[in-house]
């Protein structure tokens, strides 16, 4: 594992935020108890996605998608999103919801 000025390299960059308000989602948030069974794992420059029922999701760690400003706790960053993975964790959720990378450092 690597590490860098924030802690282990890639920790807590991707997270999904709801459509709506752009505000980051956890499983502790009402509709979103599913999170937890999501597995992510790393594959050199590709992030996979399992989840039970679902076929898996392999992408490049890079997000192609739009720039969004989300807002974490109550800080604002700048993130850009992984446009399939969105629509493959909307299908799951059964919500519109965006997975976006935290941009910069």
């Amino acid at each position: 594992m690597l590490f860098g000025m924030q802690g282990p390299v890639g920790q807590r960059r991707w997270m999904v935020v709801d459509a709506a308000k752009h505000i980051f989602r956890s499983q502790r948030h009402k509709g979103f108890e599913r999170l937890p069974l999501v597995q992510p794992s790393l594959h050199g420059d590709a992030l996979r996605l399992e989840a039970e029922g679902r076929s898996p999701l392999q992408m490049s760690v890079q997000p192609e998608g739009n720039v969004l400003e989300a807002t974490i706790w109550d800080a604002r960053c700048l993130t850009r999103e992984h446009t399939e993975a969105s629509r493959w964790m909307s299908d799951y959720l059964g919500k519109h919801v965006h997975f976006v990378q935290k941009a910069g450092p």
